[in-house]
């Protein structure tokens, strides 16, 4: 299965762990956050930044039972992966789009005595490039709108985490879609020149695709998709026309990609 993992530290010369969010793909949420009137809070605090100060620790206290000590917040972190492995009966992709955050759990995790057990059962996977497209920045959007109404904001590590889990599941739906068609209609056409310009891409997606909520067996799944979404924006130019002479890729190699990565998630639905 695959969670989506951010945090906030002190600053970026001397990183140390304030806060650190991790959500499902099917939405499920863990967060924890320095209790900030310990000693160790208390340091922390001088230590940040200007920036970290004013944008992330006034949204300190948001999310109930959150709040906790240094060594708790590596514990809960790492008995949550623990039990997600108990349940799924697979290890735990861990996607981040920054590595220092997986370097911040890992190192919250080892201090708190399990990481010789999370270890064994987590796979770190940068899906940055994945998701920083157009297409994922539109959807991370819409996520931080809907997360306002929880008095989240960008910057806060919950909020980042289920942002980049939205950027995720816009870019798989997108590339599923334009791959599952033999004939692009005018209409499909549109779509495809939107996703090249980058405009309005989360909303059509969100209309014209049914995502299903579920586990992925492992890295294998997210090199699929990352080739697939490669294999697709090689088809569209600039200007939104099919590159199908130019391209290295045809349609139905595009569409064998998409059967591989659909029969993967079949494989995983057996298993559980």
């Amino acid at each position: 299965m695959i969670v989506f993992l951010d945090t906030e530290f002190t600053d970026l010369l001397n990183p140390q762990l304030l806060s650190l969010g991790l959500v499902t793909l099917d939405g499920r949420e863990h967060y924890v956050e320095l209790n900030l009137t310990t000693d160790v809070g208390q340091v922390r605090r001088k230590a940040s930044s200007d920036f970290v100060r004013e944008e992330v620790l006034d949204m300190w206290g948001r999310i109930p039972g959150s709040s906790a000590t240094e060594w708790e917040m590596g514990r809960r972190t790492g008995e949550w992966l623990l039990q997600l492995h108990e349940k799924s009966g697979t290890r735990v992709e861990v996607a981040f789009d920054y590595a220092a955050d997986f370097e911040m759990m890992a190192r919250a995790i080892r201090e708190s005595g399990l990481w010789d057990r999370v270890r064994e059962i987590v796979i770190p996977v940068d899906v940055g490039p994945l998701t920083g497209s157009p297409e994922g920045e539109i959807a991370a959007e819409e996520c931080f709108r809907e997360l306002s109404r929880r008095g989240l904001r960008r910057h806060h590590a919950l909020a980042d985490a289920g942002a980049l889990r939205a950027a995720y599941i816009s870019v798989k739906a997108v590339a599923l879609q334009m791959a599952s068609k033999d004939r692009p209609s005018r209409s499909e056409k549109r779509l495809e020149a939107v996703a090249a310009n980058g405009t309005n891409i989360a909303n059509r997606a969100k209309k014209s695709v049914s995502i299903k909520q579920m586990s992925f067996p492992s890295a294998e799944w997210c090199r699929a998709v990352d080739a697939l979404v490669d294999g697709v924006h090689e088809l569209i130019s600039p200007t939104g026309e099919l590159n199908l002479h130019t391209s290295s890729l045809s349609l139905a190699a595009i569409r064998a990609m998409a059967e591989r990565i659909r029969k993967l998630e079949a494989d995983n639905e057996g298993e559980g």
